[in-house]
């Protein structure tokens, strides 16, 4: 398999992250152990069960979808979006996102030529070298408890379970389940406590994890597996609507999957991918996944039922940057 290309930045940046464990409001036991298999977390609301309250539209996303790691810059795939959505001034993306040979050039260094001033800043700010504009960075600015998203969307992105995955955490190194969450095939499900009004880009950032141990096999461990994604939004209905369900699916050829913890950032601008305000007054959503392949579960997408190994997926955050809640 073809594998996801990634420019090199510095290996400290998984310690820039910093671990922390987040403020929960579940039992301090609850879903992160020393066991792989306690670890699940199966909650999905009762209603969004049921298939025939809602009425779905499956949209297939399949490469639309921009695929990254945490190492790779962000520029490209996003910050420059936010400068031309007008989300944020170039000056805005310097302060952000910009190392000390960004910050360095000066407007008045460019005087009468100001498309010079603006080309050079951005080709700084797209230098791999800029450490700054990694996703890891652009994750700290723009999680679901970003300030710019108003206190109370903010405060509510923080309780319970679900502020494992808007802690700004995209991977972590050493602090296990404490900053994801782990699901099953059938997956994992949370209702908002605002109802999302604008929105352009959403970012879900997740690796696969096994339980098998490569080295007590003696073989090689599995660094890829290709999984299909089913992300679902959820509409209640209102006097004006019938409750709806909008099911974004897509195949990841190369997830990475026990890869020293790295993970795959899935990034895509819903603004432009689906029907005009088609999420607008989502109040909710569901993660699941389908495993397709995986060379020793899942070789040739064929599952060998005598092996007592498990597969899983690990949540670390979603994110709706420049979104707005009421």
């Amino acid at each position: 398999m073809k594998k996801i290309k990634y420019g090199l930045l510095l290996v400290g940046l998984l310690t820039i992250t910093g671990c922390a464990a987040v403020n929960e409001t579940f039992d301090v036991n609850q879903f992160h152990t020393q066991e792989f298999k306690e670890n699940y977390y199966h909650f999905i609301p009762e209603k969004y069960l049921n298939d025939e309250q809602y009425t779905e539209t499956i949209y297939d996303l399949t490469d639309k979808v921009i695929l990254s790691t945490p190492y790779e810059s962000a520029y490209n795939n996003i910050i420059l979006s936010d400068i031309t959505s007008r989300n944020i001034t170039l000056q805005q993306a310097v302060e952000l996102y910009g190392d000390e040979n960004v910050k360095k050039i000066k407007v008045e260094d460019y005087a009468g030529n100001e498309a010079g001033y603006v080309l050079a800043v951005n080709e700084a700010l797209a230098d791999p070298m800029n450490i700054e504009a990694s996703w890891f960075n652009y994750a700290r600015h723009n999680s679901l408890t970003a300030k710019y998203l108003g206190e109370s969307v903010s405060k509510s992105f923080k309780q319970g379970i679900f502020s494992k995955l808007t802690d700004t955490l995209i991977v972590c190194n050493g602090s296990g389940p404490l900053v994801r969450i782990q699901i099953d095939e059938k997956g994992m499900g949370q209702i908002f406590d605002h109802e999302l009004i604008d929105y352009q880009n959403f970012i879900i950032s997740a690796r696969g994890g096994t339980n098998v141990n490569y080295s007590e096999l003696g073989i090689p461990f599995v660094r890829y597996a290709k999984v299909k994604m089913n992300i679902s939004f959820f509409i209640e209905k209102s006097t004006t609507s019938p409750a709806l369900k909008h099911t974004i699916s897509y195949v990841v050829p190369e997830m990475n999957v026990d890869n020293n913890s790295i993970t795959t950032v899935m990034k895509m601008d819903l603004s432009a991918l689906l029907p005009e305000s088609a999420l607008k007054r989502v109040s909710g959503m569901t993660i699941s996944y389908e495993l397709l392949e995986h060379d020793y579960l899942m070789p040739g997408g064929v599952k060998d039922p005598s092996l007592d190994y498990e597969f899983s997926m690990m949540l670390y955050e979603v994110m709706f940057p420049y979104s707005s809640w009421r």
